[in-house]
């Protein structure tokens, strides 16, 4: 994946490309697994006995001056300490709490640019699901982006359901299928093209995408970039 020129600052890597492998695609065998990590991660957040850390900044990277940062649990994927993990509401709560939101994928540039981020940290093989800011707790299947204050609908209909603007489901798995009063959107590690997922807001996972709006001032100098480049076009035009 080509990050150049998207102003990728790699934060901990540890892991390389000939170290990652491709998860089995039968959608049987993927339920399963799916079921199985819900379980271990539900049975290792009730056993908690002691606040851990909480997942910290791992790496970031801008795009159209919007800024993305991924935070996971320090021993990477759900192989942590049961306080290394957010439900959404945490999740929601840091992000707030750092200026920004729950991150938006709107576009297949957006989507390429979060899991190469998420590839520069993760093992491939690890369980690893980062919360992202989309729901259909308004109405059950009708998916939103909610955090970022648009509400723009991006899937109808619920596992059976239709695009209506750009999606990643994992649909080797029925994504999304509403498993255990799944309402909450999750992108997830353990699919070949860090596919998304649909997961319970109350289940503490141990990642999350956080974005960050332009400042005022990058706005501006865009802007005038683009002018620019519009009156340059036109010189030559009239030349």
């Amino acid at each position: 994946m080509n990050l150049s020129g998207c102003g990728f600052s790699h934060i901990e890597d540890s892991t390389t490309e000939g170290s990652k492998s491709k998860r089995p695609n039968q959608p049987g065998v993927k339920q399963k697994m799916k079921k199985a990590l819900l379980a271990s991660v539900a049975i290792s957040a009730v056993s908690a006995t002691a606040a851990q850390a909480v997942p910290t900044l791992q790496a970031s990277a801008s795009l159209n001056g919007y800024t993305y940062e991924i935070y996971l649990d320090g021993a990477g994927g759900l192989g942590g300490l049961p306080g290394n993990a957010w439900t959404f509401a945490q999740a929601q709560a840091a992000a707030s709490a750092n200026g920004g939101y729950l991150a938006t994928i709107k576009s297949q540039e957006e989507q390429d640019l979060i899991a190469g981020l998420i590839a520069s940290i993760v093992d491939k093989p690890d369980p690893a699901w980062f919360w992202l800011g989309g729901t259909d707790s308004g109405s059950e299947g009708t998916w939103t982006w909610t955090e970022d204050g648009s509400n723009d609908v991006f899937w109808t209909g619920g596992k059976y359901g239709s695009a209506a603007g750009y999606e990643n489901w994992d649909r080797g798995l029925l994504e999304p299928n509403g498993f255990g009063a799944e309402n909450h959107l999750a992108i997830n590690s353990l699919s070949n093209s860090w596919e998304w997922i649909d997961v319970n807001a109350h289940l503490p996972i141990y990642g999350a995408v956080i974005e960050y709006v332009p400042e005022p001032g990058t706005v501006g100098l865009i802007g005038l970039g683009l002018l620019g480049l519009g009156a340059a076009a036109r010189r030559r035009k009239a030349a």
